[in-house]
């Protein structure tokens, strides 16, 4: 069965896997404190404390935190005051000590695909008033999720809606809308909690309602806050565009998140959600609110089918797809239907970009990727001779360029040599059949690491009793960068790998990685691909461009130099969808050196 998460929501079940209904007593204890009339559990910051250490310590998210504390979003400081409203977690509390005593109310547990609306009429109460019993609900409810529905037979006090006074600062207006919290419309106005409720006194963060009109002080049209990250602070994300700000961008995202799996959750999808998460924070203050749709497929056709039935789903700018090739196509179709793009990031062997002026693929195709990567080989290497080795008995997973590579080479009339061995290669076979006098490329039939350990060493010693060692090269598959362990005779043999994702360098990613620590802990998952810088470029180009051209990328597409992927769409033919063009040859040469170049 399909979830749909918010973002605060989804946030809670991949960072913490726990209901956001609970609060942790650890909250309670702090002492009071009172602020403006209104009571605050307070605590004082100490050296080394993060935001992440702290939410982990008393039980919430970070992004609960950052709530109560908009301040501490741009991180913690030494001796900064956190404050938590009293009464709110008081109310949270009381849901545990109520499910303990049986005295503090009815208790209820939330059943699957029961919304906040259809509990509190089904027990007679009005939205307000279960809000009002249960105010973390206003974020939405949960399956498993306890709630109060009753408090001593008595309906609860619902306070007036709050008037602006007349001295804050007049901006525009905004009502309140089901299920939409405080802290979302100050993001989406790109201002912070805290000046919303500063331009809104007597607006309690709390507590308020469906169908309140509040004011949006002026600063979210005229002084955008500035907040962007140091990739952009630097200029290495490029903008070539701008759109109107009062056009709000909607991405859906639909991917296999399986949260109900527990242990066995998607943890690539987890990952790179989170760096699309980021790339959206980053920049939440650069033109147009941005509004997130996220959806868990779950994995099955059933769920993509329910996403896809979705009324909403049809007023969204763009649609980030799963991988699933069913689930693409049932995507690609409704895109087409209801001219949507849909984005795929993950499934370079779908063809649905040649006919579809909808669906795009973030990736090269295979076969162009071949057929350019064998180009660059020919032009980059035209003095060497090509030498191709072949497993007997082994793994010959790359015949398919071998044999396109082939083909090029006898067209233009190029020799090239082919060495078949058995087991590991030997130095011995290389001398016995090669030329001290000519200059050779090795390109293996195969990109499998235990292949690379089979021929790595005796290239090396070949290499090593040449006279002149840079007369010898080695061409690689994208496949390598993820063999770490092997980079050390990589750049030994000065080997080339076309790729279409880059290898990411510290130096190139300290201020991404330093946010991710931030937000989610220190355990981002290193294995290549890399899906958070993945996640972060695809959202941060996917944003761009939807400010840039509103979803039209035949009319403006630009250049973009992420951190993992570089993008540049082309329309495939006329009629056709778009693909991005970007292939990199990356050069690990001797000395660690690395250079980069798009071929």
């Amino acid at each position: 069965m399909m979830t749909i998460l918010t973002i605060k929501r989804y946030l809670t079940a991949i960072l913490m896997f726990i209901s956001i209904s609970v609060f942790a007593s650890a909250l309670t204890e702090l002492p009071v404190k009172t602020v403006n009339g209104k009571k605050y559990h307070y605590y004082v910051v100490k050296q080394h404390e993060t935001v992440y250490a702290l939410s982990k310590r008393f039980g919430i998210t970070p992004e609960q935190l950052i709530k109560y504390n908009p301040s501490a979003e741009d991180g913690l400081q030494i001796d900064q005051e956190l404050l938590f409203p009293a009464t709110e977690i008081k109310d949270a509390a009381g849901i545990k000590g109520a499910q303990n005593s049986g005295h503090a109310g009815d208790i209820y547990t939330v059943k699957k695909q029961e919304t906040a609306y259809g509990v509190s009429k089904r027990f007679g109460l009005s939205l307000e008033e279960f809000y009002e019993l249960n105010p973390e609900t206003r974020d939405g409810i949960q399956e498993g999720q306890t709630v109060i529905i009753k408090k001593n037979g008595k309906k609860p006090h619902i306070e007036a809606p709050a008037t602006p006074a007349a001295s804050a600062k007049k901006g525009n207006t905004h009502i309140i809308q089901e299920h939409e919290t405080l802290y979302q419309i100050a993001r989406d106005n790109n201002i912070r909690l805290s000046e919303l409720l500063e331009a809104n006194p007597g607006l309690d963060a709390a507590r308020y309602s469906a169908g309140q009109e509040i004011n949006i002080p002026r600063r979210a049209a005229e002084t955008p806050v500035n907040n962007q990250t140091a990739e952009e602070r630097s200029g290495n994300i490029k903008d070539n565009g701008t759109t109107d700000s009062n056009n709000k961008v909607t991405i859906a995202v639909a991917l296999p998140f399986n949260l109900d799996k527990k242990d066995k959750h998607n943890k690539p999808m987890v990952e790179f959600y989170r760096g699309f998460l980021l790339a959206i924070d980053s920049m939440r203050n650069s033109g147009a609110p941005i509004h997130l749709m996220t959806f868990d497929t779950e994995s099955t056709q059933d769920g993509v089918e329910q996403i896809i039935d979705m009324p909403d789903l049809k007023n969204v700018n763009a649609i980030i797809a799963p991988d699933n090739s069913e689930a693409l196509k049932a995507f690609n179709s409704f895109g087409l239907e209801n001219h949507i793009a849909v984005i795929n990031p993950f499934n370079n062997r779908d063809s649905s970009y040649v006919s579809n002026p909808y669906a795009m693929q973030m990736a090269l195709p295979r076969d162009m990727m071949y057929d350019r990567a064998a180009k660059a080989f020919l032009e980059s290497f035209e003095d060497y001779v090509p030498v191709i080795l072949v497993s007997n008995g082994g793994r010959k997973d790359k015949m398919e360029f071998i044999d396109l590579l082939k083909a090029h080479l006898n067209k233009t009339g190029r020799k090239f040599k082919e060495i078949g061995y058995s087991g590991p290669l030997t130095a011995e076979i290389l001398t016995c059949n090669l030329s001290p006098s000519e200059k050779y490329a090795f390109i293996p039939a195969s990109s499998h690491k235990d292949e690379f350990d089979n021929i790595s060493g005796a290239l090396e010693t070949y290499k090593d009793s040449r006279d002149f060692k840079n007369e010898i090269i080695v061409w690689g598959y994208p496949e390598w960068l993820a063999n770490r362990s092997g980079y050390e005779k990589m750049h030994h043999l000065d080997s080339y790998i076309y790729s279409r994702t880059d290898l990411p360098e510290s130096f190139s990613t300290a201020d991404i990685d330093a946010a991710y620590t931030k937000w989610f802990g220190p355990n981002m998952i290193t294995t290549y691909p890399r899906w958070f810088y993945m996640g972060f470029d695809l959202g941060t180009f996917l944003l761009k461009s939807l400010k840039a051209n509103g979803g039209d990328f035949s009319r403006n597409t630009y250049y973009y130099s992420g951190v993992f992927i570089p993008v540049m769409m082309r329309r495939h033919g006329d009629n056709g969808g778009f693909f991005n063009n970007e292939l990199l040859l990356i050069n690990l040469a001797p000395g660690e050196t690395i250079s980069k170049r798009t071929i």
